[in-house]
């Protein structure tokens, strides 16, 4: 349950933030989330299309292919 303190605390305070997957561990999906500072929505999205490109791109998940 402390993991949900975490997940919404951006949105109550109004800080821009995205979330997006990582990988797997151990067959299990794996993501992140990264919060900006106010104003800065560009920035958070930025960073989440810098994660896509260098460190996992994207692939459907089997059910959408």
């Amino acid at each position: 349950m402390a993991q949900l303190y975490w997940s919404g605390y951006s949105g109550v305070i109004g800080l821009p933030s995205v979330v997006g997957p990582i990988g797997l561990v151990r067959g299990l999906p794996v993501g992140y989330q990264a919060i900006a500072s106010h104003g800065r929505d560009f920035t958070a999205l930025a960073f989440a299309a810098a994660v896509e490109r260098e460190l996992v791109g994207f692939t459907p998940p089997p059910l959408c292919r």
